[in-house]
């Protein structure tokens, strides 16, 4: 089960670099390791707190 908004949110947008796609009601599960996806750091930057 995965809690998904399609609600707009910039984070949400561009915090990974190959963003979920919901179709259907459905989300393809990420085949790489790990939890299978890659953050964009220039993001994760902008939004750190201390």
């Amino acid at each position: 089960m995965l809690e998904y908004t399609q609600a707009d949110s910039p984070l949400r947008k561009h915090l990974l670099t190959e963003p979920f796609c919901a179709a259907e009601g459905y989300v393809k599960i990420p085949d790489k390791p790990g939890l299978g996806v890659e953050v964009n750091p220039d993001v994760v930057a902008r939004y750190r707190v201390a």
